[in-house]
């Protein structure tokens, strides 16, 4: 029971080196947010957020989009709906999604079945979202 298989020419480029990150100033000049679109942010400088694609951010989008991000997670968790993967970069659909200074993954954990807790984590997150505490 043997398949068929060809040989890659050498022209032909692999995933890892399409995906591999530059850290060259020049080819980061052309990088901009993908959250808000904007190259430059007063006081912030684009953080590369993805372990496979050029996907960057400003540190506040990203945490405010974070935030966005634990809500649904919490009230998809509270109704038994399914979610998506938020540690799966949204560009590339591959890497895994994240910033170097990002600490908080408890809520990512799936086996919290105490409502109340979830509940209070809502609550909670609602709540920071409403005072603009995009960092914790």
């Amino acid at each position: 029971m043997g398949g068929d298989y060809f040989k890659l020419s050498e022209e032909v480029k692999l995933k890892g080196e399409l995906t591999r990150k530059s850290n060259n100033i020049e080819d980061k000049a052309e990088l901009f947010c993908f959250i808000c679109l904007e190259k430059k942010l007063e006081n912030s400088l684009l953080l590369s957020c993805c372990s496979l694609c050029t996907a960057c951010v400003h540190k506040k989008c990203w945490f405010s989009w974070r935030k966005t991000q634990k809500l649904s997670s919490l009230r998809s968790k509270l109704l038994g709906l399914n979610k998506l993967d938020p540690l799966l970069c949204t560009i590339c659909k591959t890497g895994t999604a994240k910033i170097e200074e990002e600490r908080d993954f408890n809520w990512l954990v799936n086996n919290n079945s105490n409502k109340e807790f979830l509940q209070d984590e809502l609550l909670r997150t609602i709540a920071s979202i409403l005072n603009n505490e995009f960092y914790k």
